[in-house]
């Protein structure tokens, strides 16, 4: 069984270096415009990017590439991390992805030996 324990978006609409840990229930609470409902598209964004399917997902919603990316910074590179355990053993996957190309530009799972060391 997987389980999801974190992930980490970067330059993702209005969310940069942004860290969501995830529990049994999550309960995102905040005034209008907040970024809730930017959390819930970049974990729907990174649903989408385990299927490899970006330009259908943009279709769908009417955006263009340059949508995703944050006015935050210059940097086009997208870069999200995802940490879950998989038969107790913890694992991170981490993707940069490309607005311009559209494309995930690198790709890595790590094998965390030590459950202690979620955050390095």
């Amino acid at each position: 069984m997987i389980e999801l324990r974190n992930c980490i978006i970067g330059n993702f609409k209005s969310l940069d270096k942004f860290k969501l840990d995830f529990s049994k229930f999550i309960c995102l609470i905040g005034l209008n415009s907040a970024g809730k409902s930017t959390i819930l598209l970049a974990i729907d964004f990174i649903s989408q990017q385990m299927k490899g399917d970006i330009t259908w997902w943009l279709k769908e919603r009417n955006w263009e590439a340059k949508e995703l990316k944050s006015q935050l910074t210059k940097n086009r590179l997208m870069m999200i991390s995802v940490g879950f355990t998989y038969h107790q053993e913890f694992y991170v996957w981490t993707f940069g992805f490309n607005t311009i190309s559209l494309k995930c530009t690198d790709e890595e799972i790590r094998y965390i030996p030590n459950l202690n060391n979620i955050d390095k």
